[in-house]
């Protein structure tokens, strides 16, 4: 259960960003190795399993097909690296900043003179 702990605490670090995944459906692994949750990214829709590999002290990412199809599998990431990891498979594209703007442009108004 330590594992599954450990995972959520490097997710919640930057909840901005695991938000931006459309995280959902979240669950636990048997045996408590790890997580798997859904998301809707701008790259990647799919699962996400985060496995806790005990021997080596680190982190195996899995992404998955909406189906269970196994897309990508990222081996030996640092829990330092683990969202960053996540983020640039599910989310990040080359053309991220535009589309953000695109999608979430604010109006900065002036402050009327008085």
């Amino acid at each position: 259960m330590d594992s599954i702990k450990t995972i959520m605490m490097a997710l919640s670090t930057y909840p901005s960003v695991v938000l931006s995944w459309g995280f959902s459906q979240f669950g636990i692994l048997k045996e408590d190795t790890g997580i798997i949750f859904h998301v809707q990214g701008y790259k990647f829709n799919g699962w996400v399993k985060v496995i806790y590999d005990e021997g080596a002290d680190l982190f195996n990412v899995v992404f998955q097909s909406n189906e269970g199809e196994i897309i990508q599998e990222k081996k030996g990431i640092y829990l330092d690296g683990l969202v960053n990891t996540i983020d640039e498979y599910v989310e990040k594209t080359d053309d991220y900043n535009e589309r953000i703007k695109e999608q979430y442009w604010v109006v900065v108004l002036k402050p009327v003179e008085s």
